[in-house]
């Protein structure tokens, strides 16, 4: 296993210097120190090394722990890949920098109430949070409460901190476009209930009804609620919005998740890709493999994971940080 005087010799420089370079507290400024640390984090790298978590920890009296606090839609009580892109994203960097990752997921209970029942959020136990999506005020009060560094993805974050955004309102923007151009003039816009009130939803709402005002079309919105159980789904394209869907109606849908579930009750009353217009103001990785017809707003979260993790680090090595924004659509 190589060791920091492994990195050192190669390198020519000093263990303490090495040191410095792999817990991101190198100071050397210009061209000459951003050499150094490309050239020390890629030996390291081609070395194999990993940080001894267990020996940093005790030394600097920190858990090494990152918690990530995302909600459980319980509609779907697995994760949803939405939230795992960023999730991987995120592990990539932390565990290059020899933090473990710990997820904390929390229910709408959880949300409603602001009281948090893991450890990682009652005893925080871990030595910063990167938070998903929105949580509530209480909750969001409860994790600020610990005066540890908090990065918020996904979601606006409160008065202070810092943030990684996409701009949703563009999004809602280039759904809206991407149907114009095919020649629809009514607009249907779709969201999940649960999600109405959120500040990503409420960016793409903006963002769907000035599009289409600008545009001249037509347009509605019409939140719907999800079930569990599964012979209750086509209640979702009743009536008014399933007439909606024709060769001149279209439908604009706030995420992935609702965009499966729509697709399915259309598949059940015989309603196939040729006979309607989705696009989707979201996007996942696992869409373009198994949706690729359907028109949607492009995100790259896994970069806006890479992009919290390197924002966390510089709260915990204080460095001021901006709000930030990642992402391209």
């Amino acid at each position: 296993m190589a060791t920091l005087q492994d990195i050192a010799d190669k390198a020519g420089v000093s263990t303490e210097t090495v040191s410095r370079v792999l817990r991101g507290k190198y100071r050397q400024v210009g061209p000459r120190g951003v050499k150094r640390v490309e050239q020390v984090t890629q030996i390291a790298k081609d070395l194999g090394y990993r940080v001894n978590a267990a020996a940093r920890s005790m030394k600097n009296q920190q858990s090494l722990m990152v918690g990530v606090v995302m909600p459980v839609d319980p509609n779907s009580q697995i994760a949803h890949a939405v939230s795992m892109e960023i999730t991987f994203g995120l592990n990539g960097v932390l565990t290059d920098l020899g933090y473990v990752m710990s997820l904390l997921p929390v229910s709408y209970h959880e949300i409603a109430s602001g009281q948090p029942v893991s450890r990682g959020l009652t005893e925080q136990v871990v030595d910063a949070y990167v938070v998903m999506d929105g949580i509530g005020h209480r909750l969001e009060s409860h994790i600020q409460s610990a005066g540890k560094p908090v990065v918020w993805a996904n979601a606006e974050c409160p008065e202070s901190g810092v943030s990684i955004l996409r701009d949703e309102y563009r999004a809602g923007e280039l759904a809206v476009a991407a149907l114009a151009r095919g020649g629809h003039t009514r607009i249907t816009n779709l969201e999940r209930r649960a999600q109405g009130g959120s500040f990503s939803f409420a960016q793409r709402r903006a963002g769907v009804l000035a599009a289409a005002d600008r545009l001249g079309l037509q347009c509605t919105n019409h939140q719907v609620d999800l079930h569990d159980d599964i012979s209750k789904l086509p209640c979702v394209l009743e009536g008014e919005i399933l007439e909606s869907i024709d060769e001149t109606g279209a439908v604009v849908l706030g995420d992935t998740y609702l965009a499966r579930r729509v697709i399915g009750d259309l598949s059940r009353v015989r309603r196939h890709v040729v006979d309607y217009s989705l696009a989707c103001c979201d996007d996942a990785d696992e869409m373009g493999e198994v949706m690729p017809w359907l028109a949607r707003a492009s995100f790259n979260r896994f970069e806006m994971g890479r992009q919290a993790a390197f924002a966390l680090m510089k709260l915990i090595n204080g460095k001021y940080a901006m709000c930030t924004h990642a992402g391209e659509i």
